[in-house]
């Protein structure tokens, strides 16, 4: 099975040089924000990953971070679902491509996302420290 990383269309590079050999799965990740943007038209999902590199950046660790966050950028989007409301959001997501678009389908309790996009790609990720 393709790796989520495969499939995005730009920014997989930067996720492979923090997390080298092991690569993160998108198992419980905590949603933060999920942005519609009507110009694109286009969708922001931004969200902590559920692992830390074992080697992250030197800037990292003079931070002392142990979260990386993620945003992804779904652009040309033609199909939105969104089902549930929930704070503290954990959910699983699931990247594939179908046909010509790229799908993003989020699920967790009480909570379920689907983004269909022409294009996917990482439009941040960094590192901080969660308290």
């Amino acid at each position: 099975m393709e790796h989520w990383t495969e499939i995005l269309t730009d920014g997989s590079a930067s996720v492979k040089k923090i997390f080298d050999d092991v690569l993160p799965v998108l198992e419980n990740v905590e949603i933060h924000e999920l942005i519609i943007h009507r110009d694109g038209p286009r969708v922001s999902l931004r969200f902590d990953l559920a692992e830390f590199p074992t080697r992250p950046p030197k800037k990292w660790v003079a931070a002392g971070a142990n979260k990386v966050q993620i945003v992804l950028l779904a652009i040309s989007v033609c199909d939105i679902k969104l089902s549930g409301v929930i704070t503290n959001a954990k959910i699983n997501l699931k990247i594939k491509k179908e046909s010509s678009l790229i799908s993003v389908h989020g699920i967790g309790d009480g909570f379920e996302a689907l983004i269909k996009a022409e294009f996917l790609m990482i439009n941040g990720i960094s590192g901080y420290k969660d308290a």
